[in-house]
């Protein structure tokens, strides 16, 4: 165990957004942090940092890691208008510390960058994929033993994007660093790791964030209805007069490549399989969401044929809590 929250509440202004009775992570995988906007995923971040205290409750770190060994990369890349070499220098200064041209050479490799080509260059001559890497290669100076990312692919191209992972996945093997990380792209995080925790209005959801329906519902003749995306409406007899989101089970969800006779068919990508013993778990993206299903081992290879998938389920599939 590397963090445990206990009852732990985070207020602003007096209104409480995060409410966590327990939560525990461990050190040995990168560990993904999802949910909607508003969700609370900065203000764990923030907690895990150390940035700042919880209102009540208690959030234990493993007696092995101090605040130092912590560090936090925020979603905009932020250097100094020097060059990269001097940005490397500007943090060790402050810690009086002295690098070597080996220590800073050895910083940008870890991040993919050619010290040659990068250390005189100046930051606005980086794209943003390079300045959030500079960002990142300042920080592994330190050897830090808890990376904590928030947003890292919101400023970046595909490119970026792929490069950045690569200096991830160097990072956590080379140096068994932790990581965690916030992002919006589920489809980039269900790459990079399997290890999810998912937060809905403050609170961790034990349905994850993949089958979550937060949208707005809107009463139609018999029947309540909410959109996902310009090609997907989600009907439902009843709703609750109060609730947080709607989930849909992953087990409940027929995939296929043609309509049933269910309720709802929706028009989905799928952008990820996992294998296990005797089934397949699927992501497919719809509109901005991402849904998890399961299909029976023999069922895949027909499957796979084409990307483009449907997810049947009735009404009484649809949950709400």
């Amino acid at each position: 165990m590397l963090f445990e929250l206990k009852n732990v509440i985070q207020k602003y202004s007096n209104k409480s957004v995060l409410d966590i009775d327990n939560l525990k992570i461990d050190r040995n995988s990168i560990t993904a942090i999802t949910g909607s906007n508003g969700s609370g995923k900065t203000t764990l971040l923030r907690l895990l940092a150390l940035l700042e205290s919880p209102f009540s409750g208690e959030v234990l770190i493993t007696e092995d890691i101090k605040k130092i060994d912590i560090t936090m990369i925020f979603a905009e890349p932020y250097l100094l208008r020097r060059s990269v070499e001097e940005n490397l220098l500007f943090g060790a200064k402050i810690r009086n510390l002295k690098l070597t041209q080996k220590e800073l050479h050895n910083a940008l490799d870890s991040v993919g960058l050619l010290p040659k080509k990068f250390l005189k260059r100046y930051s606005n001559e980086l794209s943003s994929g390079e300045a959030q890497r500079v960002v990142l290669a300042s920080r592994l100076i330190f050897k830090p033993k808890v990376i904590i990312l928030d947003e890292p692919t919101k400023s970046l191209d595909v490119a970026g994007i792929g490069n950045f992972t690569h200096a991830i996945l160097d990072i956590r093997e080379q140096l068994k660093t932790k990581i965690i990380v916030c992002d919006h792209n589920l489809e980039w995080l269900s790459k990079l790791t399997n290890d999810f925790i998912s937060l809905n209005s403050g609170k961790i959801s034990k349905y994850g964030s993949q089958n979550i329906i937060t949208s707005e519902w809107s009463k139609g003749d018999g029947y309540f209805f909410t959109y996902l995306g310009k090609r997907n409406t989600l009907k439902a007899k009843t709703i609750p007069d109060k609730f947080r989101y709607a989930y849909i089970p992953p087990e409940n969800i027929k995939i296929s490549h043609t309509k049933t006779e269910y309720a709802n068919s929706l028009n989905g990508e799928i952008t990820g399989v996992r294998f296990y013993q005797q089934k397949s778990e699927l992501s497919v993206k719809v509109g901005s969401s991402i849904f998890t299903c399961y299909t029976e081992e023999d069922k895949i290879a027909q499957l796979l044929t084409s990307k483009k998938v449907i997810l049947n389920f009735s009404d009484e599939d649809i949950k709400f809590t």
